[in-house]
């Protein structure tokens, strides 16, 4: 009997860390933490943007407590993607 792991693909996210380290408020907090852990990782210091690859934005939805797609949408809440607009309504 084989072992067939199903997983969906989700795209890679990016992270523009200067956006993220003028976010305010706990969740900024956490992820600023999780994004230096990951860059320490990887070793990755040199940019102003992280990729998140797909089974780093599962762990950080898993320790947020919501899916992946709603951890995708609530980083564009929280104005931390890479080229989007963030827009206060």
């Amino acid at each position: 009997m084989t072992n067939v792991q199903h997983e969906v693909e989700w795209p890679k996210v990016s992270i523009d860390l200067a956006k993220l380290r003028a976010g305010d408020g706990p969740e900024c907090e956490v992820l600023r933490s999780l994004l230096n852990m990951i860059q320490g990782l990887r070793q990755d210091f040199n940019g102003r943007i992280l990729t998140v690859r797909t089974e780093d934005l599962y762990t950080i939805a898993c320790l947020f407590g919501i899916t992946p797609e709603a951890m995708d949408r609530r980083l564009d809440e929280l104005g931390v993607r890479a080229g989007a607009l963030h827009v206060v309504v």
